[in-house]
C-alpha cells in the first residue's frame, strides 16, 4: 500500500498542476481573442491590427456582454434612421418615453426605451438609473457628428453595485404621468373641485380616497412650485430687470402689485406699488382679503362658477400671491370691470344669474356702476394731499407737523398732486403720468378712494333706468367674471368681495384692506354693499343708502356682538382652565367663528376681568405686533443688501428678538415706549390707561394674576431684573414664552430644538435660528384633503396597528383645526373633526363591549363641542349632521337626547339611509323589534341595493 501511494500521489499532483495552467493558457487565449474583437491579425473589413485603433476603441470596457449589447443598438439605431422609424434603444432602463406623447409610462415585455425627436433636449436624450448604473447619451435625430458623438457615449464605467438590469422589471411598474397635464393646474384643479361636489353622505369611501388623493397631490405639486418661484422672486425683487431670473409682465390691475408669470402660475407682489393702500401693511392685508374672498365664493359651492387655484407665500417680510392660470384674456370678460371701471361689463344673463345665488348666500348687496368718462373725471378730483401711514412702530399725529411744513415750504405740489410719506419718513410725489389700460393712474386710484366722509349726506343722482353706462353688479365692481376658452364661467381678483368697515382716518383708504368677515356679513341682519365708500357707486342714486348700512353694521359690530362675545369668551377660557387646556385655546379661531376680526382683540380684553385671559389676548396682540415689526425690518434690509443671501437676514433677526425677549433694559424701554405705541395704534382700547403709563412695565407680571402652568419653564426660575421706574415685580416667563412661540409660528422661523433663557440679556445666538422659514396660506380645502388622508390612514391599521391609528387621527385633527382657520364655520370641516375624535376614543374601548363614552375624557368634550358647532354652522339642522350627533349621544349613553336627534336627522331627510338604519338598531335595542323592522325596511329601499357600512361612512 505504502509503495503504491508512493508512486500515486506524485502522479495525482503533477496532473493537478498540468490541468491549472491549461485553464490559465485558455483564458488568457480568450481574454486576447475578446480584445481583439474575435478577430484575428487582421480586422476583417476596416483592416485594423489588433494593436491599432480597434483596441484603443476598446480598453476602457470592462464587461464584453455590454460591448456585444451596445454593437448591436448601433447597428439597430442606423437602420431605425433609414428607415425613418421611431428609435429603440434596449437598455437596463425602467422608463419609456412614447413616440408623439407627454406620457412616461413602465417598460413592455421588451424592456425597450421608445424615443422621438420632440425630446426637449436640444441634442439628445440623457438617461439615467441613479445609485444603480451610469449612463448613456444617445442621439435623437442624424447629424454629421453622430457617429463621432455615439463613440464618446458609449458605456462609461460598471458601478460598484450593479444588479441584474431586469431583475425589478416584473415587480417595478411605474404608474403612468401625463407631464402636460401636471403643469395645467387649472385642469387638474377643476377636475378635483368637479369631483368633490358630486359627493353625497352615501358616496363609496374609493371615490373619497381617490378624488382627496388627487386634490392632495395637486396641492403639494402647487404649493411647491409657488414656494420655490416665489422665493426666487420676493429674493431678487431689488436687482436691476435685466439680473432677475424670474422677469416681471405688464398686466393691467392697479391693487395686484408687480406681476410675474412662471409655468402657469401668476405670482402678484403684495406691496403698495401705486401708493393706494399706504403702506405694505395694508397692501398684504388686502392680499389676505383676496383669499378670503376666494374662499367664500368657493364655500358656496355653485356649480357652474369656477375659481382658481390660489396661495399665499410670505417670506422675508414680503408676500405674495399665487395664482393659476385660467383660461381668459381681456376679451373674454362678461362680468365687471378689468381696466378699472373704464367699462363696466354685465351682459350675461346666465353668469348674472349665478352671481346673483352667490350674492344672497354672502348677503351681499346689489348696487349700481357707472362708467368712466373723461366728462366726469373732475367729480373724481384728488384731495390737496394724501399721507401713506408709516410703518409700524407709528402714531400718524406724529407726522401733523412734519406735514405743516412740508406744506407751508411749497413741498406738497400743486393742489392735484399728493405727496406720500413713507416707512423711511422722506416724502416723493407721486406721478400723475402712469396709464392703466387707457385711463390714467391718479383716475384709476380715485375710483378705489372713498369720495366721502363720514359726515356727508346724500347726494341727488338723476337716475336713468335705461342709461347704458350704468350696470347693476351683485359684487365690487373689480371682480372680473369670464367665459373661458373652455366655455366656463370663471371669477378672479377677489380682494374686495367682503364689505368694508366704516373708515378709519387713520389709515389711508382704509375701506381697501380693513373689511368686515364673511361670517359677521352672512349673519348680518340686511344684505351690505361690497363698492362701499368706494367710488365705484358715484353713480347710483343708493349711495347714500349703502354706506350708512356699513356704518350701522360696524356700530352693531362694535357695541353689541363684541360686548355679547366678551362673556361667551370669558366662559369659554374659564372652561378651557378648569379642565386643565388653556394652553390648547384657539383664540382667533374662536373670535373668527363669530365674525370678529383679530384687529377687535382690544375691546374684546376691555370687556373682560379675569387677569389671566387678559394676558392671554394681550400675547396675542403683541406677537402679531412683533410679527409686523420683523417683516418690516426684513424688507428694509432687503431694500439695502439687494442681493438673494442669507445671513444679513440672520444677523437682524437674532438682533431684534434679543432686544425684545432678553432681560435688559434696553428690552423694558422698547416695550414701554414702541411696542405700547403699536399696540394702541393697530388695536383700539388694546391698553388700559394703567398700562399706558410708561411707569408700568409690560413684561411684568400683572398684580394677583392666576398662574398658568408651563410645558417649557419648569426649570428656569422665574425670577428677572426690572428696569428702572417701573414696579417691583417678577418677569412674566410664561407669557413671554408664550409671545415668542406665536411670533415664531406666525413667521415661520425654524430653531434648534432647545429651551430658552428669557432671563439671559441674550437669549438667542447665531446657532439656535436654523432658517427663516417661508410661510404658506392656501385654501382650506387643501388643508381638509390633507386630514381626510390621514384620517383614512387611521382607519387603514386600526386593526393591525391602533398605536399608529390614534397617532394618525392626531395629525388628522391638526389639518382639519388648520382648514378651520379660513373658514371657522365650515359645516363639514367641523363635522369631521368630531368624527375623527370619537374614532381616537373608540380605540380606547375597542374590546370592551356595550362601553360608554365618559364625560371627563377631554377628546369627548371635544368631540361634542365640534359636533354641535356643525350643527349651528349653515346650512342649520341638516340631517347628516343631525344624524351623527344622534350617534355620538348614544355612545355617550344619553338615550333620550340620541332618540331625539335621530328623529330631528330623519325629520329633515326621511331618506338618510344611515339614520334609518342606526335608529333601526338603536329601538331594536330596546326591545322595539316591531318599529325597528319598519325602519330596516325603508332603509333597504332607499339604498337600492347598497350595502350600509358604519365604519366606512364619513
Amino acid at each position: 500500500f505504502h509503495s503504491t501511494m508512493k508512486v500515486t500521489v506524485p502522479v495525482a499532483a503533477a496532473s493537478a498542476v498540468t490541468f491549472g495552467l491549461t485553464v490559465v493558457l485558455l483564458a488568457a487565449a480568450y481574454r486576447r481573442f475578446v480584445l481583439k474583437g474575435g478577430r484575428g491579425k487582421s480586422s476583417g473589413r476596416d483592416g485594423l491590427s489588433s494593436s491599432g485603433s480597434s483596441k484603443s476603441l476598446l480598453h476602457s470596457r470592462r464587461k464584453s456582454y455590454w460591448d456585444n449589447r451596445l454593437d448591436e443598438e448601433k447597428l439597430r439605431i442606423r437602420r431605425a434612421r433609414i428607415l425613418e422609424k421611431p428609435i429603440i434603444v434596449t437598455r437596463p432602463q425602467i422608463v419609456r418615453v412614447a413616440e408623439s406623447s407627454d406620457s412616461i409610462s413602465s417598460l413592455d415585455d421588451s424592456n425597450s426605451l421608445q424615443m422621438s425627436s420632440s425630446d426637449e433636449r436640444e441634442g439628445g436624450y440623457v438617461t439615467k438609473n441613479l445609485k444603480l448604473y451610469h449612463y448613456y447619451d444617445v442621439e435623437i435625430k442624424g447629424r454629421e457628428s453622430d457617429a463621432k458623438a455615439y463613440e464618446k457615449n458609449l458605456y462609461r464605467g460598471y458601478s460598484s453595485f450593479n444588479p441584474s438590469p431586469y431583475a425589478d422589471a416584473p415587480l417595478f411598474k411605474q404608474a403612468e404621468i401625463n407631464v402636460k397635464r401636471l403643469g395645467d393646474w387649472n385642469r387638474r384643479f377643476q377636475d378635483c373641485i368637479a369631483q368633490l361636489r358630486t359627493f353625497t353622505p352615501s358616496t363609496s369611501i374609493q371615490d373619497r380616497i381617490e378624488t382627496n388623493l388627487n386634490l392632495l397631490h395637486l396641492a403639494q405639486d402647487f404649493i411647491y412650485a409657488a414656494t420655490t418661484y416665489g422665493k426666487i422672486i420676493i429674493s431678487e425683487y431689488y436687482l436691476p430687470y435685466e439680473k432677475k431670473t424670474i422677469k416681471p409682465c405688464s398686466l393691467p390691475g392697479l391693487m395686484g402689485g408687480q406681476k410675474y408669470m412662471v409655468h402657469n402660475i401668476l405670482f402678484k407682489f403684495a406691496v403698495d406699488y401705486n401708493e393706494l393702500f399706504g403702506n405694505d401693511y395694508s397692501a398684504a392685508k388686502a392680499a389676505g382679503n383676496e383669499l378670503r374672498g376666494l374662499i367664500s365664493y368657493f364655500n358656496c359651492a355653485i356649480k357652474n362658477l369656477n375659481l382658481p387655484l390660489m396661495a399665499l407665500v410670505d417670506y422675508r417680510g414680503f408676500r405674495l400671491i399665487a395664482l393659476s392660470i385660467l383660461p381668459v384674456t381681456p376679451e373674454t370678460i362678461i362680468y365687471g370691470s378689468c381696466d378699472a371701471g373704464r367699462n363696466i361689463h354685465a351682459t350675461n344673463d346666465d353668469f348674472n344669474e349665478e352671481m346673483q345665488r352667490a350674492a344672497k348666500m354672502l348677503n351681499l348687496k346689489a348696487h349700481k356702476v357707472r362708467l368712466v368718462h373723461n366728462d366726469n373725471l373732475h367729480v373724481l378730483a384728488a384731495p390737496k394731499a394724501q399721507f401713506n401711514q408709516t410703518e409700524s412702530p407709528v402714531v400718524f399725529a406724529k407726522y401733523q407737523a412734519k406735514i405743516s411744513s412740508l406744506e407751508s415750504s411749497g413741498e406738497l405740489g400743486s393742489s392735484t398732486g399728493s405727496v406720500i410719506i413713507h416707512g423711511d419718513r422722506s416724502p416723493s410725489s407721486s406721478s400723475d403720468s402712469a396709464a392703466n389700460g387707457g385711463i390714467s393712474l391718479r383716475t384709476s386710484q380715485h375710483l378705489y378712494m372713498a369720495p366721502h366722509s363720514d359726515e356727508d349726506e346724500p347726494m341727488s343722482h338723476e337716475e336713468d333706468e335705461d342709461d347704458e353706462n350704468v350696470q347693476l353688479l351683485w359684487s365690487p365692481a373689480d371682480l372680473e367674471g369670464h367665459l373661458g376658452k373652455d366655455k366656463k364661467f370663471y371669477l378672479l381678483d377677489f380682494s374686495r368681495v367682503l364689505p368694508p368697515e366704516t373708515p378709519n382716518k387713520n389709515f389711508k383708504n382704509a375701506h381697501l384692506s380693513r373689511l368686515l368677515r364673511p361670517e359677521f356679513v352672512q349673519g348680518y341682519s340686511k344684505p351690505l354693499c361690497s363698492d362701499a365708500f368706494s367710488g365705484f357707486i358715484r353713480g347710483d342714486p343708493d349711495e347714500y343708502e349703502h354706506n350708512q348700512d356699513i356704518r350701522e353694521a360696524t356700530q352693531h359690530l362694535k357695541t353689541v356682538l363684541i360686548p355679547k362675545f366678551a362673556k361667551d369668551l370669558n366662559k369659554l377660557l374659564q372652561d378651557a382652565r378648569d379642565q386643565g387646556r388653556l394652553e390648547e385655546f384657539r383664540l382667533t379661531e374662536t373670535i373668527h367663528t363669530v365674525g370678529i376680526n383679530c384687529r377687535y382683540m382690544g375691546l374684546l380684553r376691555y370687556q373682560i376681568d379675569d387677569l389671566e385671559f387678559k394676558e392671554i389676548i394681550l400675547a396675542e396682540m403683541l406677537a402679531r405686533v412683533i410679527k409686523n415689526n420683523i417683516r418690516f425690518k426684513l424688507r428694509e434690509m432687503m431694500k439695502q443688501v439687494k442681493l438673494p443671501i442669507e445671513e444679513p437676514y440672520r444677523r437682524l433677526l437674532i438682533d431684534y428678538l434679543n432686544l425684545v425677549f432678553g432681560s435688559t433694559k434696553e428690552s423694558d424701554a422698547y416695550w414701554n415706549k414702541w411696542l405700547k405705541e403699536d399696540l394702541t395704534m393697530n388695536f383700539e382700547n388694546a391698553l388700559s390707561d394703567k398700562e399706558i403709563s410708561p411707569e408700568f412695565n409690560l413684561k411684568v407680571r400683572l398684580p394677583a394674576p392666576a398662574v398658568t402652568k408651563s410645558k417649557l419653564s419648569s426649570d428656569i426660575s422665574n425670577v428677572g431684573p426690572t428696569s428702572a421706574g417701573a414696579s417691583a415685580g417678577p418677569i412674566k416667563l410664561d407669557f413671554v414664552r408664550s409671545v415668542f412661540h406665536r411670533v415664531r409660528n406666525m413667521m415661520g422661523l425654524v430653531f434648534v430644538p432647545r429651551t430658552f433663557l428669557f432671563t439671559l440679556d441674550k437669549p438667542f445666538d447665531d446657532t439656535d435660528l436654523e432658517s427663516i422659514g417661508e410661510r404658506v396660506k392656501h385654501m382650506n380645502i387643501v388643508a381638509h384633503a390633507q386630514g381626510f388622508f390621514y384620517h383614512i390612514k387611521g382607519l387603514s391599521c386600526r386593526v393591525e396597528d391602533p398605536t399608529s391609528a390614534k397617532k394618525f387621527y392626531e395629525i388628522a385633527i391638526a389639518k382639519f383645526e388648520e382648514a378651520l382657520d379660513s373658514n371657522p364655520n365650515n359645516k363639514e370641516i367641523l363635522l369631521s373633526i368630531a368624527l375623527t375624535y370619537v374614532l381616537s376614543i373608540e380605540e380606547d374601548f375597542k374590546n370592551v363591549p356595550n362601553a360608554k363614552f365618559s364625560a371627563d375624557d377631554p377628546r369627548v368634550r371635544k368631540a361634542e363641542e365640534y359636533a354641535l358647532r356643525a350643527i349651528s354652522a349653515e346650512p342649520k339642522y341638516d340631517s347628516w349632521s343631525l344624524f351623527r350627533y344622534a350617534q355620538f349621544l348614544e355612545h355617550c349613553g344619553r338615550f333620550e337626547s340620541a332618540e331625539d336627534y335621530y328623529l330631528l336627522a330623519l325629520e329633515a331627510d326621511s331618506n338618510n339611509t344611515g339614520a334609518l338604519h342606526c335608529y333601526g338598531d338603536f329601538l331594536s335595542d330596546r326591545g322595539l323589534d316591531e318599529e325597528a323592522e319598519e325602519f330596516y325596511l325603508r332603509s333597504s329601499k332607499t339604498t337600492e341595493g347598497y350595502k350600509y357600512r358604519p365604519d366606512y361612512y364619513y
